[in-house]
């Protein structure tokens, strides 16, 4: 949710997280935070490098050493499948080889419709501000 503005009350999303390469905790696997997704709110993001129009890679405060982190190889061909309010991501490559993935999010034709309408498509090379987004990832 922290990447898409709630313009509309149908947010339900499945994120398909495709492993093109084998994905391993040495470069990076997918993480996700076991809960977080009961969460009442959405927790705060923000950029990895200075703005949203600078850096479309979102981050949170995740506290591995109290919070229930998962850390999910999959090998080449698998794929990891989560909603719209999970805490996730990737860590570091650490290794040295690539880690390659492919996503897909699967989101309600109403909501997509919405979202369009106000001139947003999910993609970094929109021509509006990132940043005018703000408001809703700081909740």
């Amino acid at each position: 949710m922290a990447y898409w503005p709630p313009f509309t009350s149908s947010t339900a999303t499945a994120t398909c997280w495709l492993a093109v390469t084998d994905s391993t905790v040495e470069n990076g696997c997918m993480r996700f935070v076991r809960g977080s997704h009961r969460e009442p709110t959405i927790r705060q993001h923000f950029p990895v490098a200075g703005s949203r129009d600078e850096s479309h890679a979102l981050c949170t405060h995740v506290d591995e050493d109290k919070e229930n982190v998962v850390h999910v190889p999959v090998k080449r061909g698998s794929i990891t499948v989560h909603d719209e309010r999970v805490v996730h991501g990737s860590g570091a490559n650490k290794s040295n080889v690539w880690r390659n993935a492919y996503v897909l999010a699967f989101r309600k034709a109403e909501c997509i419709k919405e979202e369009r309408e106000h001139g947003f498509t999910h993609s970094h090379n929109d021509t509006h501000s990132w940043d005018a987004f703000n408001k809703w990832t700081k909740q």
